[in-house]
């Protein structure tokens, strides 16, 4: 990857880029909304694993109580698992979304001390961010199109369809 980071390298010079004020003051509340979208996230990452802590007991508790009590102990088996697998889930929003509040810092911190290092690695962290949306995007359409295509060979295979 960073070959492909490098090749696009300039040198400032008369032709380069040119900074404007309106630019600064752009990317300034792009960083701005970041920050407000990072928190936001960041809250929601925690009242979801709050949720998972609170709630998943309480549910199979709740179905035990109810009579249901095979249901109640489906859920408590699976309910592990499925804890595993949430707060795996849980931990790459966290990481994703840390890339997300870095840009916000690094471009706020580059434009008060007007720097050159921290400007280009708020961009590289908002390319990340990008780049593991797009990862993790791209992972949920196979995954869909995975069970797409089970149940449809689930289908075709009954003999009364």
């Amino acid at each position: 990857m960073e070959i492909l980071d490098n090749q696009f390298a300039q040198e400032p010079g008369a032709d380069g880029l040119q900074v404007t004020r309106n630019m600064k003051v752009n990317w300034l509340s792009t960083a701005k909304w970041a920050m407000f979208l990072t928190v936001i996230t960041f809250i929601y990452l925690g009242f979801a694993v709050l949720a998972m802590f609170v709630v998943m007991p309480m549910m199979g508790t709740a179905l035990a109580m109810s009579g249901q009590s095979e249901l109640a102990g489906m859920i408590e088996s699976a309910g592990a698992a499925f804890i595993i697998f949430a707060l795996a889930v849980l931990g790459v929003m966290f990481m994703i979304n840390l890339f997300h509040l870095r840009f916000s810092n690094g471009i706020q911190r580059a434009m008060q001390y007007d720097s050159q290092e921290a400007f280009e690695s708020a961009w590289r962290n908002l390319r990340n961010y990008f780049r593991w949306n797009g990862i993790i995007t791209i992972a949920i359409i196979a995954i869909y199109v995975i069970a797409l295509i089970f149940l449809g060979s689930m289908a075709a295979s009954r003999p009364d369809f």
